[in-house]
């Protein structure tokens, strides 16, 4: 989990720089496919080791950044801690009132996400693209 952290850490800057588009950042001395295969590789770590830890909560890895995105601006060094921090409160807070909802039955995280994603995806993918 480490190595898939300092794998994304480590291209924060350099994802930034490629916001601004494939030409600029090699014009800076960006590797771009360096830099997307350690943004994979990182990301392919993490995934595998937050499956493996807590199994398959498919739908926060893609809802909590995606929130984000929209809420804290656009610069990918940001999001990328900031998704880690929030992702683990909402897993805390749906895991907090999945107990707390269907006591005494203990009611997998799970499925609470998938209930409040699904409805999220729904949004995202109808919802007008804006254009800038």
């Amino acid at each position: 989990m480490l190595a898939g952290l300092l794998l994304l850490l480590g291209a924060g800057r350099k994802l930034d720089i490629l916001m601004l588009g494939e030409d600029t950042a090699v014009s800076m001395g960006i590797s771009v496919p360096r830099v997307r295969l350690q943004t994979v590789a990182g990301a392919a770590l993490l995934t595998g080791a937050a499956v493996s830890l807590s199994g398959i909560i498919g739908f926060l890895g893609m809802m909590i950044p995606n929130v984000l995105a929209q809420t804290a601006g656009g610069r990918r060094s940001r999001l990328i801690v900031l998704s880690a921090w929030f992702g683990a409160v909402f897993l805390l807070a749906v895991g907090s009132a999945a107990r707390w909802l269907a006591y005494p039955v203990d009611l997998p995280v799970g499925i609470v996400i998938a209930l409040l994603g699904g409805p999220f995806f729904m949004w995202l993918f109808l919802r007008p693209v804006r254009s800038s």
